[in-house]
């Protein structure tokens, strides 16, 4: 691997560049320093393959250098790489830089930061999960829902049971796995919660013909 790092000063040409540190994304080094000069390289490729390739080093100047990125960025494809690659290494540390991303205009940005979260938060990130949920990106509830099932309590059923009922108001045109993971996180806590019996009983009686084949299998398989 010192002999890529090695290159890396040599090297000017965009693809070969990208190359080499796509190369060190997939292998260990403990100094990150000979990365870190790229995070601020006028490419794109040469900026995300940089991100990407801090995910090598597991120092502290790794996820000093990422968060010098979400904070100071104004490229959304900055944020989303380096999102990504704290939800590999980022510490506590992160936490508070990716909250503030949450307010970011682009949906793809606070989806990364949402998945950042989900990764190396605990429970004390609820709300975050749960303000989340109330976006306006079908996209970015379903990342906020993915929080809330690795970290959601007895707090988030109401908001859970609330998505639910709001997703069933129509048909809907395009599957994915929202529905079932929120009854999937509805289940942990079914035992003695009529509210979410009740939900039961209506998505099986009325709202049936809404749903799609694979979450109609689904409920059949798991909800009595």
């Amino acid at each position: 691997m010192e002999d890529v790092l090695k290159k890396l000063n040599e090297e000017e040409n965009t693809y070969k560049l990208s190359m080499l540190l796509e190369k060190i994304a997939q292998g260990e080094i403990e100094d990150c320093s000979p990365i870190i000069k790229f995070l601020n390289d006028k490419r794109p490729a040469v900026r995300h393959s940089a991100i990407e390739a801090l995910r090598a080093c597991k120092s502290p100047a790794a996820e000093n250098a990422l968060i010098k990125v979400i904070t100071e960025s104004q490229d959304e494809y900055d944020l989303i790489y380096a999102n990504a690659v704290l939800s590999k290494i980022g510490t506590n540390k992160a936490v508070p830089h990716l909250i503030n991303l949450l307010e970011h205009h682009k949906g793809d940005v606070k989806c990364s930061a949402l998945w950042a979260l989900k990764e190396i938060g605990d429970a004390s990130l609820l709300p975050s999960f749960l303000e989340a949920l109330q976006d306006r990106s079908a996209n970015v509830k379903g990342y906020a829902m993915l929080g809330i099932d690795r970290h959601g309590n007895e707090t988030a059923i109401k908001p859970v049971i609330e998505r639910i009922k709001t997703m069933l108001k129509r048909k809907r045109t395009i599957e994915s796995d929202d529905l079932i993971l929120a009854l999937g996180f509805l289940i942990r806590f079914e035992e003695d919660n009529e509210e979410i019996h009740k939900l039961f009983d209506w998505i099986k009686s009325k709202k049936w013909d809404f749903l799609f084949d694979m979450e109609k299998e689904w409920i059949i398989k798991n909800i009595n």
